[in-house]
């Protein structure tokens, strides 16, 4: 099972901070704006 959680945010709200912080505490890979433009990089 893939489990995945969305945030949205508004701009300056801190949210890459907050989603950092969720992920370090479920102990889950955070897959943000730098990992898919690695990606789409290496694609």
């Amino acid at each position: 099972m893939i489990r995945v959680i969305t945030l949205d945010r508004e701009y300056g709200s801190g949210g890459p901070a907050i989603a950092q912080r969720l992920a370090d505490r479920l102990g889950w890979a955070l897959w943000d704006e730098r990992l898919t433009r690695e990606i789409a990089r290496l694609t």
